[in-house]
């Protein structure tokens, strides 16, 4: 890598560069813009394609390859038209979020189906996850992205059978029926108490099934973190902000908890998103 003056380094990395050289990967900065709070530079390739990159680690040479490839993929699609193209590279992975303008399949259009675009994530493998709208319910979408076609048709799916689809693939759905299941044959007298006591209106019943829920949460986040706790005074915090404001970005979020000294790490930060409220 090119040595660089310390000026000319300390803009790189206000700017989320850092001092890599994307011009032996046939990319070239054309500005810089701000989206959502977050500093992003506008790269654009010999076809003039563009995209939006920022990052909160330096990007190596085969990170960069990965969003090279990526990008192209999106590009090639055509059920869905990409308005806008994001990336941002972390430490331990490359995420890529696509703002459509167009998602057409058939008779069906599902453009304002998707509420926060469609994300891509790279950690050596690439995959997708999502949401999509359908009338009352918000239906989440993971898999192993090996092209349009795939992502698609799990898009459609879930659109046309919330239900369903979420009941089939929904991992949170799937680990409550796994509690509810346990709960129901346990054959526990205190667990069967305690169901009973709630049917009556007992407050104290209800506030244990809580904490229980809570547990379970709990639990569940640091099973995603690499069996390592997340902060449970950040994620109580992080509550309170959701309640209060439904439509609370993790960007928002993010800064609202660092200010109160609570901050999450950016993966801490997805796990609690997701475990807590279904959002990715």
């Amino acid at each position: 890598m090119r040595r660089l003056a310390p000026f000319a380094a300390f803009v790189l990395l206000a700017a989320g560069l850092w001092a890599h050289d994307f011009s032996a990967a046939g990319l070239s900065p054309a500005g810089t813009s701000v989206i959502d709070g977050r500093s992003y530079t506008k790269l654009t390739d010999p076809s003039g394609g563009a995209f939006f990159f920022s990052a909160e680690a330096e990007p190596s040479d085969a990170r960069v390859t990965a969003l090279k490839a990526i990008v192209s993929s999106i590009r090639s699609w055509t059920t869905v038209q990409p308005s806008q193209i994001r990336a941002i590279n972390f430490a331990d992975s490359l995420e890529v979020l696509v703002m459509p303008s167009s998602f057409k399949s058939g008779d069906l259009d599902l453009t304002q189906a998707l509420p926060s675009g469609i994300h891509l994530f790279y950690d050596g493998g690439t995959t997708y996850d999502f949401k999509v709208k359908s009338g009352q319910y918000i239906v989440r979408i993971r898999g192993l992205y090996t092209g349009e076609s795939d992502l698609v048709a799990h898009a459609v799916d879930a659109y046309k059978n919330p239900q369903t689809y979420a009941a089939a693939y929904d991992p949170v759905a799937i680990l409550r029926r796994l509690l509810a299941l346990e709960s129901r044959t346990a054959g526990d007298a205190a667990k069967l108490q305690s169901l009973e006591a709630r049917l009556s209106g007992d407050d104290a019943a209800i506030a244990a099934l809580q904490k229980r829920a809570q547990r379970d949460e709990t639990a569940l986040m640091a099973a995603l973190n690499g069996g390592k706790p997340i902060n449970p005074a950040s994620v109580a915090r992080l509550s309170e902000l959701k309640r209060g404001d439904p439509s609370l970005s993790k960007a928002s979020a993010a800064t609202q908890l660092e200010a109160g000294k609570l901050g999450l790490k950016p993966a801490e930060l997805d796990i609690a998103f997701f475990v807590l409220f279904g959002e990715r």
